[in-house]
């Protein structure tokens, strides 16, 4: 004769479906929760949870289930929308943004002043070569000829709003001030 085996309460499945849940949680970067094992870590947690709540009798209440769940799905969703905010990539997919190309942000930069003091007049020459495929393309490098020699050799950052905003070196030395350059807006092509 066969025993007869017992089937598991609507609460022991819900556990067990939590559980599965957080065994496949992708990996998340947000503050907090860093790694994709604190995270499972803490839903196992409420797993557990559950399933205890399960095996003592004290889950009479719906409502602690509910509330539960509810727990469970907005830290969820929480931690996945806060890893998507640092992301400009996600972002320019998002607003649609058009490519920045390096001789768009070249004729930008020539509008510049020569940002050394004591040094004045409009850039003569810049060439910006960007090594990220993106929509924004940063960071880019951008060398930027003067009245004056040397040579500024600039890390630009074009944000989505197609302003920009860099630092810089003169081209062949080490050390020394560091130089800025800012602007607004790359045209789009």
């Amino acid at each position: 004769m066969q025993a007869m085996r017992r089937m598991p309460s609507r609460c022991e499945a819900l556990g067990k479906t939590v559980i599965v849940v957080a065994a496949n949680t992708q990996p998340v970067a947000a503050g907090g929760l860093t790694t994709d094992d604190q995270l499972r870590s803490y839903i196992l947690t409420l797993a557990l949870c559950v399933l205890m709540m399960c095996n003592t009798g004290s889950m009479k209440r719906p409502v602690l289930l509910v509330v539960l769940l509810l727990a469970v799905g907005l830290t969820a969703t929480a931690l996945a929308l806060r890893s998507r905010e640092g992301n400009p990539q996600f972002v320019a997919q998002q607003q649609g943004l058009r490519p920045v190309s390096g001789a768009a942000l070249g004729q930008l930069i020539l509008t510049t002043s020569d940002p050394r003091p004591g040094y004045g007049g409009r850039a003569r020459g810049a060439h910006c070569v960007s090594a990220h495929p993106s929509a924004l393309g940063n960071p880019w490098t951008c060398v930027v000829r003067y009245p004056r020699l040397p040579r500024v050799r600039f890390a630009v950052d074009v944000h989505a709003n197609r302003s920009i905003s860099g630092v810089g070196d003169l081209e062949g030395a080490t050390g020394g001030t560091p130089l800025s350059v800012s602007g607004c807006c790359v045209l789009a092509p």
